[in-house]
């Protein structure tokens, strides 16, 4: 709790009746037996039930205390980075907000329920790793009911613009905290979100599809006049993998990882590539 008081004092907009009732609230939710509904907290940490339920009408930056509490607990040697991901979590009913059909990972398809998406720090120092829950949002549901949607156009907003979102409102606190790099799966390979990134000030490590086109760099000569050529005719292979690195799996297993810089048509850039 001393952590968590001393990131509550370094926060000017956290008056005293809030600063009190975030530090029993913590409390109750680490110590709670059962669920954390307003009625059972209120039975742990000493709050009428309709005072947590004012107290949490109100608006609370929690990235900025989750970002404080980790810069108070920040050692030599810390380097961080921000991954970012979505969870699934099945709910019943027609009335909750949020509730659509989302990707189910678990179950390998779209399922009816409520999908969070969180960000969150990784600390790493030496051999030691660990993750930090920063800010999490209920992704947006579809407005339209599911037998009268349409494929979505060009304009329309996506589960891409949404991420996006929340990682530009998240961002300034991580740059602060001197994050540079963004690491996400597959599905957030994509160019308005890598491009999204880039322009708050992340750089974004991420994987590609299998049949990902790749082309070396050209190097040759240039033309004197006329645009300058970026990339050869020729695609990258597995023998372009040159570069060695050895590193450790979560097991402590040392696997080597190769990597190569390549010309990438569909993001317009040229970037090292691992395999």
């Amino acid at each position: 709790m001393e952590i968590l008081k001393q990131a509550l004092n370094k926060i000017n907009f956290i008056g005293k009746n809030k600063y009190n009732f975030l530090v029993k609230l913590v409390q109750g939710f680490i110590g709670v037996m059962g669920k954390r509904t307003f009625r059972n907290l209120s039975r742990y940490i000493g709050v009428e039930e309709h005072t947590i339920s004012r107290q949490m009408s109100k608006s609370v930056d929690f990235a900025e205390i989750n970002i404080e509490m980790i810069t108070q607990s920040r050692e030599v040697g810390d380097i961080y980075i921000v991954a970012q991901d979505a969870s699934f979590f099945p709910k019943s009913g027609d009335k909750t907000a949020g509730l659509d059909y989302h990707w189910n990972g678990t179950a390998g398809k779209a399922e009816k329920g409520l999908e969070i998406d969180g960000i969150a720090v990784i600390k790493i120092n030496g051999d030691k790793r660990e993750g930090f829950a920063i800010s999490g949002r209920l992704s947006p549901a579809n407005p339209i009911p599911i037998k009268e949607r349409k494929k979505k156009g060009k304009d329309d907003p996506t589960k891409v613009d949404a991420a996006l979102a929340h990682l530009a409102a998240v961002a300034p606190k991580l740059i602060r905290l001197g994050v540079e790099y963004n690491v996400e799966d597959a599905f957030y390979a994509k160019k308005k979100y890598v491009n999204g990134s880039v322009e708050i000030g992340l750089h974004v490590v991420s994987k590609l599809r299998k049949d990902a086109k790749l082309m070396k760099p050209y190097t040759g000569p240039q033309k004197a006049r006329g645009r300058k050529r970026i990339y050869d005719k020729a695609r990258v292979n597995h023998s372009d993998f040159k570069d060695v690195v050895i590193t450790k799996d979560q097991s402590g297993e040392p696997i080597e990882l190769t990597s190569c810089i390549a010309y990438s048509p569909y993001f317009l850039c040229t970037g090292y590539f691992s395999i």
